[in-house]
Parts: C-alpha cells; structure tokens; sequence
C-alpha cells in the first residue's frame, strides 16, 4: 500500500465531505466525489491496474490526463461497458464498476504474462516473420484471442448521444493561463468566442503547478460573453478550420456525450505540453511515473502516490516538483539529473536539505511487483536509494496533435531538447506550452498578441520560445553506467505496445530510417495514446542508432481522433430508425 491521502493545503478538486464507493477487478474501494477513477486507485494503494498489450507486463498508473499509456480499463458492464478507457480520464461516480480488459484470471495473476519468457523470439515485426509457414491461417485464431485490450460489449448501448453544428469567429482550445488571456482579448475586441477545456476546471499547469486558484476565471470569461465547454476535448481539425469535440457528461446526465462540430473563424491553439518519460531498466514498473502526474495528484486530488519519491529528471520542473511535494507533506528521496552541473538552470532553487546528484542516471529499479527501490549510477559511483516511486521529467514535448493535423509544420529545439511549431497554418496560431512558451507572463502575452495579430489579418508573431530549461534530448543511460548494473531489466520507449530500446535499434539494423516506418514495424506510438509519451523519446533513440540527429530523423504525422472516441458518439443518435431518414 503506497498511495494514501494528504492534507488538503491549497485548491482541490475533491469533495472529502462526499465518499464514493466503486469496484475495481471485483474489490470494493472507496473515494471522494471530484476523484478521478485513477486518483481513487492511487490513493488506495492500488499499483497493478492493467496489463501491457503484447507481454501482459504488470503496468501502473503513468500520467494523469489523456496521454495515458498504460492505466487502460474497460467500464460498466453489459450493454453499458466501455472498453480501452483511460483512467485518468474517468470521473468517479457511486457504483462505478471497472475492470482490466486484458488480463486473466485476474489483473495481479495473468497467465498471459508468460509472454514475457519468449520475449527473445517476439522481435520487431515477429508476426510477419514467424507465422507465414505453414499457412498463417492456423495461428490467427490464438493470435486474435490473446491480442487486444478489452471486450467490447455485445447488447445495444442504451445510452443516448447528442450533436451540435455551430459558428464561431475565435475557438480557443485549451483553458490554460495562455487560453484565457486569448479568450478574453477575443472577447474584448468583440469577437464571438468559445473556450474548449477537456478538465473539470479551468487553469491547467496554472492551476495544479502553481496551487493558484482558477475558479473565478470561468465567472470572468461568462461576463466577457466567453462560452466556456468543460470536459470538451477536440480531437480532430479539419480542413476550412472545421474542428470536432468531445463533451462528456458528468454521469447520470440526460445525454451521456455530446459531440460538437465547430466552424471558426480564427483558431487558438493553448493545447500545453506533456512531459517526457525518462529512459532506464525496468521504466514500466508500477510506482515509476511522470514527475508532473505525482504533482498534480498531490495538487488537484490531495493523493500521495508513494511513501517515499526519487525524481529522475532532464529539466528544471523537477527541482519545483520536488519543493512541491515537501511542501504537501510527502518525503523526497532526492533528486537525480542527469544533466551536467553546469546545465541547471539559474534559477533553479534546490530544497534545503535535498539530496540531489548530476550526471545520475537510473540504472535498476527493485521490486518485481512495484517499485521497491533504484540503481543511480551518479558521476561513476553506484548508489541505492530507498523509494517506492520514481517521478520521471526527461524534458517536454509541446502537445502540437491539432496543430500537425492542420497541416503545421515543426522544427526541433536543441536547448530545449523539443518540436516546437514553425510559422502557423492560415488563421491558426499556437501559444502558451503548445508553442514551447513556458513562462506564464510571456506565454499570456504572446497569447494576447497572437488574437490581435488574426483579427487583424496580419501574421502571428513568433513564440518567444524558452523557460522549460536546457534539456538533453537521450534520456536513455550511458551503455557504462548500464554494463554496472545489477539487474538487466528491458528499457521501454513505448509503454503500451511493449516496444523497448532493443526493438528500436533492430528496426535499424534492418534498415528502417523513416520514423514513419519505424512506427509501423515496431508498433511505437501506434496505441490508444497515440505516441503522445513515446514518439520523441522513439525518434532521438531512432537517430541514436542510425548516427542522426532529431531535427535529421522527424516527426511522424499526427491524424485524428486525438484520443479515442466512442461510435455512439460519433454516430449522434442516428441509430435504428434514425440511421437514415425516410423518404
């Protein structure tokens, strides 16, 4: 039991006077109202909660939003499940039943996890390779039981979905600082205006980061004639600015989704960023975790996700993550930056008291069921520290999904170690993390600055890109500090398709240089996340085996949905008679 609850020491987004009872692979547990069904899991040490797609390794909860990898459960039951479900994503509600989708006879023992002894003979593209003799006929139906990652239900939802057609001269997507101020100048200049937030709340990295109370923004936009949509997550942007969206609603509302298809105008894209995952032996293990997850739990749901965290990082953020968590009461196991000394940022202000250490890489982690304990080779010494969860920030990777979709091109950053947008596509721009601005004054006035410049008709003013720190852009430890460690665990690029370091460097090896091709061969970035944690970390560890840099090896191209999206939704009601009107 690793995860428990904190005192509340700032805005929450939990109701603690409100418990809610849920079940999780046939056990009863407990949480608040405002609790998100991942939140709930943490906080009542719960670590095993599904099992990965292609060797039904034990996996964790990994982020806390949309880019989740590896928390992936199916919903309800009957006629009423949901398979392949984020849950991150889920808001608990009385009653909620949830389950993993690939494991059997449970989550905690799955036979399919035997998988993992053939691991050797499963390379990249194994399945082209191994089942063509005799006929592949005589595999496929094994194959097709054991693949996938939930059950699709077989009565005939009974649920009812809505659609809305709407105008609108400025979208905002993204209800972070960089959004709002781009709503309101919209607003105030007299421009019709909607603000798409796919969270419960507004404030974004504003919010849980910094403990600052977002509340009345909301209140703020409805005066300046804003129409806010909470839990509204676009995930497609086409052509001639047509934008699809996702609104869900809260559990027991007449309609359970509403999909929204909206023509505008003028785009703003304030989409933020997410972290990158630090590359190191066993970095699937229950407990290791995204540093800004482990945060914002601590912020926005008052959870603890261990007893005691080590932070591995690339970048600044960790050394605020880590004075965060001390000051929510959690104990810190240190900090291991495997930047040189030289490359911390000025104004980074390291805890008193915390032990921190450079050019530290993590090495091993101990534990077979979870997180136990980590290896950090630091400048050339081999050091074991106590912690049962490892809070991972190799840098950022601005979220550009909608951006690419509507034809934006990228180019990479070396000091920052990301893609950042290049110019904007016609009455698109991108600001705020999105465009690789970190810096919340900066990031609200280039916000501000890019509304004027489109309603002026005049080109949007580049980003003043910067803030996140000097990042390296090979998370992934030196071969001499791994040839001194004790265990030899596999080191994962893609969580979800089971895709390591080794499947990358035998993509190169048989001489798969496109990105795109490397996607497709070893399935990275081809899951429910879409590549969202896995794509950047894959291309660098693409470009390191084949002798070429980021900005050398690309991108791949983004496409829609941004993230899944049920049939019922898309369909809109249209079901039964209604599927096609009558003449």
């Amino acid at each position: 039991m690793s995860g428990y609850r904190l005192d509340a020491k700032g805005p929450s987004l939990v109701d603690r006077s409100r418990r809610i009872a849920f079940r999780f692979a046939g056990r009863t547990l407990y949480g608040y109202e405002g609790d998100t069904l991942a939140s709930a899991l943490i906080a009542s040490g719960v670590r095993t909660v599904a099992r990965s797609y292609k060797l039904h390794r034990p996996r964790g909860i990994f982020t806390c939003g949309p880019e989740e990898p590896s928390a992936i459960v199916d919903i309800g039951q009957g006629a009423a499940r949901t398979p392949v479900t984020r849950a991150t994503d889920v808001e608990l509600f009385d009653g909620l039943i949830a389950d993993a989708g690939n494991a059997w006879p449970s989550v905690d023992f799955d036979l399919a996890a035997a998988t993992s002894a053939f691991a050797p003979f499963l390379p990249p593209g194994f399945y082209y390779k191994t089942f063509m003799w005799p006929h592949w006929h005589l595999f496929e139906p094994r194959v097709r039981k054991m693949a996938g990652l939930g059950m699709a239900p077989q009565e005939r939802d009974q649920d009812q979905y809505d659609e809305v057609s709407i105008d609108v001269d400025v979208l905002v997507i993204g209800g972070g600082a960089a959004g709002v101020a781009a709503a309101r100048r919209a607003a105030a200049a007299g421009a019709g205006t909607i603000l798409l937030e796919s969270d419960k709340a507004l404030g974004g990295w504003h919010r849980w980061a910094q403990q600052a109370d977002a509340g009345a923004w909301r209140e703020d936009l409805a005066r300046a004639g804003v129409q806010v949509l909470l839990r509204t997550t676009a995930f497609g942007l086409y052509d001639h600015n047509f934008v699809t969206a996702l609104e869900t609603l809260p559990h027991g509302a007449p309609v359970r989704e509403r999909l929204w298809k909206i023509r505008a105008t003028h785009i703003i894209l304030a989409t933020g960023a997410y972290e990158r995952p630090m590359l190191f032996p066993d970095n699937d293990r229950p407990g290791v975790m995204l540093a800004g997850a482990v945060q914002r739990y601590a912020s926005d749901y008052a959870t603890a996700c261990g007893k005691r965290v080590l932070l591995a990082v690339n970048a600044d953020s960790g050394y605020a993550t880590a004075d965060a968590l001390l000051r929510a009461g959690m104990d810190v196991a240190g900090i291991a930056d495997v930047r040189p000394e030289k490359q911390r940022g000025d104004k980074v202000n390291i805890p008193a008291g915390m032990q921190h250490w450079h050019d530290a890489f993590v090495i091993g982690v101990e534990g077979k069921a979870s997180v136990g304990g980590a290896q950090i080779m630091a400048s050339g010494k081999l050091l074991s520290v106590e912690a049962d969860t490892i809070a991972c920030v190799g840098g950022f990777t601005p979220n550009v999904n909608l951006f690419s979709q509507a034809g934006g091109k990228l180019r990479w950053s070396d000091d920052c170690a990301m893609f950042v947008p290049a110019g904007s596509p016609a009455n698109i721009a991108c600001v705020g993390a999105a465009a690789g601005v970190f810096d919340d004054a900066a990031a609200c006035n280039h916000a501000e600055d890019a509304v004027r410049a489109l309603l002026h008709g005049e080109s949007v003013p580049a980003a003043p890109v910067g803030e996140a720190g000097q990042s390296l852009a090979d998370t992934h430890p030196p071969s001499a500090a791994l040839d001194k460690a004790a265990r030899k665990g596999k080191i994962f690029v893609d969580l979800q398709s089971d895709v390591s370091n080794d499947d990358v460097r035998v993509a190169a090896g048989e001489n798969y240089r496109s990105v795109e091709h490397l996607k497709r061969y070893t399935a990275t970035g081809m899951g429910t996340d879409q590549g969202k944690t896995s794509n950047v970390n894959a291309l660098v560890r693409l470009g390191a085996h084949t002798s070429r840099q980021p900005a050398e090896v690309g991108t791949t191209k983004f496409r829609p949905p941004f993230k899944p999206v049920t049939l019922g939704a898309i369909v809109g009601g249209r079901s039964g008679e209604r599927y096609r009107p009558r003449r």
